[in-house]
């Protein structure tokens, strides 16, 4: 079965998805998504945010079980590497993955858990790039603010 729960920081809401065991999806939603209670998990992750929301270089430790191509896995397990305070852009990733820069932005796009899975630390080579399949409006505030958080970036643009 799974549980969906409504998880809070100070940027919005987030709906967290988990199967009892591991947390599949995260979804940023901005107003009060439906949910079905609170799951253990769902409780373990907001203790963890709320420890992030008070110093970003708290370390997430949350069993996560994103679903994907293995590709798509190698970008989010690399994402995780990825210290806090410090961002890479797309090529920079590519690079080390031996891919290219589009690749790492698609997997980027479909990273089923974000923020536990850091895709915001990735950015463009000019600019703070996409977020959540997005360049503009909510997601890219979020963004932004996640990397303002971090002390990682600021985008004025």
């Amino acid at each position: 079965m799974l549980n969906r729960s409504d998880i809070t920081s100070c940027w919005g809401r987030w709906q967290l998805t988990d199967d009892g065991n591991d947390i599949l999806a995260l979804d940023y939603w901005p107003q009060s998504a439906s949910s079905n209670g609170v799951s253990a998990l769902a409780k373990l992750a907001q203790q963890q945010l709320d420890a992030y929301l008070a110093d970003a270089n708290f370390q997430f430790d949350l069993p996560l079980r994103p679903i994907g191509t293995e590709f798509q896995c190698r970008v989010w397990q690399h994402l995780q590497q990825i210290p806090v305070g410090q961002v890479q852009s797309y090529g920079e990733a590519a690079g080390l993955l031996g891919s290219v820069a589009r690749a790492v932005g698609g997997a980027c796009r479909r990273n089923p858990i974000p923020l536990f899975i850091p895709c915001h630390r990735i950015v463009a080579k000019q600019g703070i790039g996409g977020f959540s399949g997005q360049v503009s409006g909510q997601q890219i505030d979020l963004k932004n603010a996640l990397l303002q958080h971090e002390k990682a970036w600021h985008y004025g643009g």
